[in-house]
């Protein structure tokens, strides 16, 4: 069996975040999510919430160099350092308008959630202490891809979104909501299955949300060895 090394760490560069854009785009482009990505001739892909999030690209070592092969954000509530890094690419690129318009929800799924009331409930009970954000945009290019990396790629984004946030949201397909419950999100209370693209009723959509209490005892070891590996080396590097 082929052991490869992978190397997942926060994006640092305007430059380097730019080349995960176009590499969002050609991997959303080509697969059932592409309804999310807002078509262009320059072949980018971005939006408002990328000022708000962190994002990681994850490598495959080979020898001495590294090839980008998947990515992740998380969505916060406010600003990151990326902002300043999305703003320079939008208006270089001639593309502001993917950026400049701020949405009405604070994170993507509360957004396409057809109940416009979701947002409301859940900000009327959560703690003005806490924050939440989602984890999204997941992606690793079709040569890597594999049921073991893409288990471990979900886990290494909710360890690293669980540093940031106390109520930790996912939106996605139905039928991969199964990756996501093994780590302890359910599905929202009180939302159900919706269609995100209303011109196809073809995939269902889910909202997944996890807090401190739905996690297993053993889950929360696992996840406090890939935060601590993280913070001591500002990556994580592991083997599929």
């Amino acid at each position: 069996m082929n052991i490869k090394q992978y190397v997942l760490q926060e994006i640092s560069s305007e430059q380097e975040l730019e080349k995960f854009f176009r590499l969002r785009y050609d991997c959303f482009c080509k697969s059932d999510a592409e309804l999310f990505v807002t078509k262009n001739e320059i072949r980018i892909d971005l939006n408002y919430y990328d000022r708000n999030s962190k994002h990681y690209g994850l490598y495959l070592a080979k020898n001495d160099s590294k090839e980008p092969v998947g990515y992740f954000r998380i969505v916060l509530e406010n600003s990151t350092k990326a902002n300043v890094w999305v703003q320079n690419i939008s208006n270089r690129l001639g593309i502001i308008n993917l950026t400049q318009h701020k949405p009405v929800s604070r994170l993507p799924c509360l957004g396409i959630y057809p109940d416009t009331k979701l947002e409301h409930r859940f900000y009327t009970k959560k703690k003005a202490t806490e924050k939440a954000g989602e984890a999204g945009r997941l992606l690793i290019v079709k040569s890597e891809r594999s049921v073991k990396l893409s288990l471990q790629l979900i886990k290494c984004a909710f360890a690293l979104a669980a540093l940031n946030v106390h109520h930790a949201f996912v939106g996605c397909f139905k039928e991969h909501a199964k990756a996501y419950t093994r780590l302890g999100f359910k599905q929202y209370p009180g939302t159900s299955a919706f269609f995100p693209d209303k011109s196809s009723t073809l995939k269902e959509g889910i909202v997944l949300y996890c807090k401190a209490e739905y996690i297993s005892a053993e889950l929360k070891l696992k996840i406090k060895l890939i935060q601590n590996q993280f913070i001591e080396n500002n990556c994580l590097s592991f083997h599929v």
